[in-house]
């Protein structure tokens, strides 16, 4: 098992500065010299993340050295030796969380630029370069992403920020490949949610932070489970049909091209409240139906 938090040493063992392991019947191992800030107090230092990719440990957090090279909150472990991912990899600021997903690597934390690119939160290593990811977030007052899941074939991005591309998110967001965007429709822009962790179990995704509620319909505190479900007449894609679905409902039956610009990750079908295959009047009276219960 390998540890990675802020500790000056593993069980005493010279060189296990914030990064140990740890091997069975019960003894620490060095990493070399372990990897630290120097210069800065021992309070700043940390490996918050750790991930394995192309066959070495890639860990982030906020560190510098090695006390042989210089890192900036990111580095890989051989086996051997640490080393930099490039040679200007520096980061400036904290790698809060580590993914690996169809072979990329997908670094996020509360940092502006990565390797001299401008990225806000997130970048994507693919083995090779770096490349920026879309910089649609606006923090809601640090900013950062803490915690990144796969759900649904999507990346999810947990943190504390308040819109993706434009759009109130409310500390959940979603890549669909190009752009941040938010998990659902109507997050709304509730500044306070810090959402810290993420997991998948089962067909939910658990998400864990410091919040009273994740959205207008979504009352919870601290805790939540996310499913990605398809709800007969949830025109705005919020999870829920509710009167807040009425404008978009209508959208959809009267323009569904506004509709498609309006609500770009929704399933227009989701307003195919007859089963008829299509959306068009005929559907206003089952949406009726479906809203008030008759």
């Amino acid at each position: 098992a390998i540890v990675g938090g802020h500790f000056l040493a593993a069980g005493g063992v010279p060189g296990t500065r914030n990064v140990a392991s740890w091997s069975s019947p019960g003894s620490w191992s060095a990493f070399n010299s372990g990897i630290y800030g120097e210069g800065v107090p021992e309070s700043l230092d940390h490996v918050l993340a750790m991930t394995a990719y192309q066959g070495a440990l890639i860990v982030g957090g906020e560190f510098w050295t090695d006390g042989s090279q210089v890192f900036g909150n990111i580095a890989r472990w051989d086996g051997t030796t640490w080393h930099r991912m490039t040679t200007d990899s520096f980061i400036n600021g904290a790698v809060e969380t580590l993914l690996v997903d169809k072979g990329l690597l997908y670094v996020a934390g509360d940092f502006t630029s990565i390797a001299g690119l401008a990225s806000r939160y997130s970048a994507i290593w693919d083995g090779s370069q770096w490349s920026a990811m879309a910089s649609d977030f606006t923090a809601s007052t640090s900013g950062p992403i803490y915690t990144l899941a796969v759900y649904d074939g999507s990346i999810i991005a947990g943190g504390w920020f308040s819109s993706a591309s434009g759009e109130p998110a409310t500390g959940l967001a979603r890549w669909n490949g190009s752009a941040w965007r938010p998990l659902y429709h109507n997050a709304g822009n509730m500044p306070g949610v810090e959402v810290r962790q993420m997991r998948v179990f089962g067909d939910r995704l658990f998400i864990a932070g410091a919040f009273d509620k994740l959205g207008p319909d979504l009352v919870s505190s601290n805790i939540a489970a996310w499913r990605a479900v398809c709800v007969t007449g949830d025109a705005n894609c919020d999870g829920f049909m509710t009167v807040g679905d009425i404008g978009a409902f209508v959208t959809a039956v009267t323009n569904s091209m506004a509709y498609a610009a309006q609500f770009p990750d929704c399933n227009f079908l989701n307003s195919d409240v007859d089963g008829s295959g299509e959306v068009t009047v005929g559907d206003i009276g089952p949406f009726v139906g479906l809203l008030t219960g008759s």
